[in-house]
């Protein structure tokens, strides 16, 4: 759902607009919906001066990692392997369960825009602007590990106890807000903007 609204403040061709967006994604009838169609924000479209798609929930998700093995004295193990007869050192390394970083996407965001636009000359226009919102995961069900993955990992690493569910990290669903200017610049081909904020 969104709603825009525009409002002409000064003879001089102010204007306040505003905007507010909200949606929820789910699955039904025991789907889930695709990653790809998961909230991810961040950008000129919706919360400026944070990083294109870096306002999204982050998860601890199971997984595996090879990691070297060391000596008492902090140097890298190795071992003698003979291929084709020739001897070689390599190093000795060992899996180990680990939990891993992932982006999954919001199910739910929210986003208000306030900006007051300023026609400077011809198609430049000047707009200070306050933005704020979230994206969050609310629906935890819906984003859980692959269980043929669970079964692996599990099999692989009885002691770990391994569950389906991911571990979202609260302070990466919270508030977010920026303030800043933008400059527009309404190139007339295309009748778009060219935006630097």
């Amino acid at each position: 759902v969104e709603g825009k609204y525009f409002k002409k403040v000064s003879a001089r061709g102010n204007v306040i607009g505003m905007r507010v967006l909200f949606s929820f994604l789910t699955g039904y009838g025991g789907r889930v919906p695709p990653p790809f169609r998961r909230s991810f924000m961040g950008g000129e479209n919706d919360i400026r001066g944070f990083e294109i798609f870096s306002i999204v929930p982050m998860a601890w998700i199971p997984d595996t990692a090879t990691v070297p093995i060391l000596n008492g004295d902090g140097s890298l193990r190795q071992q003698i392997l003979i291929v084709e007869g020739i001897e070689q050192l390599v190093p000795v390394t060992q899996t180990v369960p680990i939990f891993r970083l992932n982006f999954p996407g919001g199910d739910t965001r929210l986003v208000y825009n306030l900006e007051y636009r300023i026609p400077l000359f011809g198609p430049v226009t000047l707009a200070p602007f306050f933005d704020i919102g979230f994206n969050k995961i609310l629906l935890k069900n819906q984003v859980r590990l692959n269980e043929g993955r669970m079964a692996e990992l599990n099999a692989q690493f009885p002691q770990a106890g391994f569950e389906s569910r991911i571990r979202i990290i609260p302070e990466t669903q919270k508030w977010r807000a920026s303030t800043g200017v933008e400059l527009q610049v309404m190139m007339p081909v295309v009748n778009a903007p060219f935006r630097f904020y």
